[in-house]
């Protein structure tokens, strides 16, 4: 930073400007125990927290080892250790006295020093954060359209027209947004459609004219079937919304000539 006076006059005026900035460890303000885990700080699961009541104020100090948390109770709070060394006696046990509670989520600045006390994490928002952070992930595993390799899964059609080969390497814009909005009608329409084809609904006469000879059924006595599973529904519905987001997605790209693409065909040959 020696080497670049400007661009330490430029951070030195950024944080001057931060006007919660702590410029003593005395002036550090340690999170409350109901809020948000503190971001790029790992979460320690294995607190104890000192459940010691002081004018009707809880301790609420936190070490991460029971010699420590007894210690800490001893000299503080005057606790004893109703265990009595030896051999235990025969018969029930009375379990020790305690003040502490384990199993506390906490967080600490630093490794040592006054920035290093634990502080407590809420469980549910440990939980959120988790679940927010898996879902950021999630999202932006699929910003960028990546080819199918995966040998277990059958998509033969898909890769013989070369859709994966077209969308490579494309960005998710502001448009999908609005892709993502018709896929969701779409699927809706679908899911209606066939909770409405059912005997109960449409009888059983109108299932056997949609199961009709001139829709390709072997006979005319054989009504429709709409009573698919969940996963069925959700494989039909999901290569209806592949051809859509296909096509949205390619329906202003250049025409390729027949010419090119026997080209590209017997390059890939």
């Amino acid at each position: 930073m020696s080497d670049y006076p400007s661009d330490r006059c430029v951070v030195v005026k950024l944080i001057a400007a931060i006007r919660q900035w702590a410029e003593s460890e005395d002036e550090v303000v340690f999170p409350e125990a109901g809020s948000r885990p503190v971001p790029h700080l790992p979460v320690l699961p294995d607190g104890i927290k000192c459940t010691a009541s002081d004018n009707g104020k809880m301790c609420g100090y936190i070490r991460r080892g029971l010699k420590h948390i007894q210690e800490h109770c001893r000299e503080e709070h005057r606790w004893e250790n109703s265990r009595i060394r030896g051999r235990p006696r025969n018969g029930p046990q009375e379990l020790p006295s305690t003040m502490w509670m384990e199993g506390v989520h906490c967080q600490k600045f630093q490794g040592a020093g006054r920035l290093g006390r634990l502080f407590e994490r809420s469980l549910e928002m440990v939980f959120t954060q988790a679940t927010e952070a898996l879902e950021r992930a999630n999202r932006k595993a699929i910003d960028e359209i990546r080819a199918d390799t995966n040998r277990f899964e059958v998509h033969k059609w898909l890769n013989r027209v070369g859709w994966a080969r077209h969308l490579k390497g494309l960005d998710r814009g502001k448009k999908e947004k609005a892709l993502d909005k018709v896929c969701f009608a779409a699927e809706t329409v679908m899911w209606k459609a066939q909770q409405a084809s059912r005997s109960s609904v449409v009888r059983i006469a109108a299932m056997n004219y949609i199961n009709r000879r001139e829709m390709g059924s072997e006979t005319n006595e054989k009504p429709f079937n709409a009573r698919q599973t969940g996963k069925t529904m959700e494989r039909y519905s999901s290569r209806w919304l592949e051809v859509i987001r296909y096509i949205l997605r390619t329906h202003r790209l250049d025409v390729v000539s027949q010419k090119d693409q026997g080209r590209t065909d017997g390059d890939e040959g």
